[in-house]
């Protein structure tokens, strides 16, 4: 995925100081925004801009920088660059929404299979040292009630 980006912003760089918009990104900007059923001002607070901006893109304001292109494509992955940039190919990323099922079931099923977690031995040693701590407080009692007990026995058989 970076070897993609790193490979688009070479292109761009290289290309363009700017693309215009004679090619129709801020038109193929809109289509994404109306598929996604965003609005403008979601899109723009996600890429950095202002919503302004954008809607000077999607009315084919001359120049987009490129690394604005980039922006967009960092923060919307599953666009086609070349679909965003030369109107080429579909707008989603081939390969794109396999991998979000991937990801769906993957998510399914560490939910429904949790990873038990080892039990941190510092807690552990504190909870056993209490528990004995409760445990030697109950026997000292026990102790001290029969030993009470058993001064009422010897003094009862003095008598």
């Amino acid at each position: 995925m970076y070897t993609f980006f790193l490979l688009c912003t070479r292109l761009l760089k290289n290309k363009f100081k700017n693309i215009h918009m004679d090619n129709q990104i801020g038109d193929r900007i809109h289509q994404y925004i109306a598929y996604k059923g965003i609005p403008q001002s979601h899109f723009a607070y996600n890429i950095g801009r202002s919503k302004q901006e954008i809607n000077n893109w999607l009315r084919n304001d001359p120049i987009i920088p490129p690394k604005h292109i980039i922006t967009i494509l960092d923060a919307y992955p599953e666009i086609n660059a070349n679909w965003l940039i030369r109107g080429e190919e579909s707008m989603i990323r081939k390969g794109y929404e396999q991998d979000l099922i991937a990801l769906e079931r993957s998510r399914r099923f560490i939910e429904e299979n949790p990873i038990e977690k080892k039990p941190d031995p510092l807690k552990l040693s504190i909870e056993t040292l209490n528990q004995l701590t409760e445990t030697v407080l109950i026997q000292s009692r026990t102790i001290e009630f029969m030993r009470k007990k058993i001064y009422m026995l010897e003094n009862t058989d003095k008598r």
